[in-house]
């Protein structure tokens, strides 16, 4: 099982027909006055399994790496729902999962999300959390004392 693609996002959701609506997609900067801070972000991810590959017990989890280097898992294992690509069933199969997350953040500085996929690293998301002295209130998160936004 490989990961095809992996985004941290504001919120996720998944429609009824199989596809995602992502809302504040690509986030990667978090500004906040205050800290601890709660957080909540979303990782949209889909994985690929081969056509020989089992469906089943396929896993993901989430660690972070805080800005003093210590990590720790944050969530998971969660078992991923597959089934066979019913199209072609000589090409990869997709398993799509969103995960929602809530975090104290309690320091600034570069923070780094691991998506596991069965027990292997397959993908790290960066994001950076800034202290500031204020907030614009027309800019701030719906859900508290934070503004998420994309460096780039």
């Amino acid at each position: 099982m490989n990961l095809d693609y992996a985004i941290l996002a504001e919120r996720a959701d998944g429609l009824t027909d199989g596809r995602y609506c992502v809302f504040g997609g690509d986030a990667d900067c978090i500004e906040t006055s205050n800290l601890p801070v709660p957080l909540q972000l979303a990782i949209v991810a889909r994985f690929l399994l081969g056509p020989e590959e089992p469906l089943e017990n396929h896993t993901v989890e989430l660690a972070v790496t805080r800005p003093d280097g210590k990590r720790g898992l944050i969530g998971g294992p969660l078992t991923l729902e597959t089934k066979r690509n019913e199209f072609d069933r000589d090409s990869p199969s997709g398993a799509r999962v969103i995960i929602n997350l809530v975090m104290l953040i309690h320091e600034p500085g570069t923070h780094t999300l691991h998506v596991i996929g069965d027990g292997t690293d397959q993908k790290e998301i960066r994001f950076y959390v800034r202290l500031v002295e204020s907030l614009d209130p027309n800019k701030a998160h719906s859900d508290g004392p934070v503004e998420i936004a994309n460096s780039k």
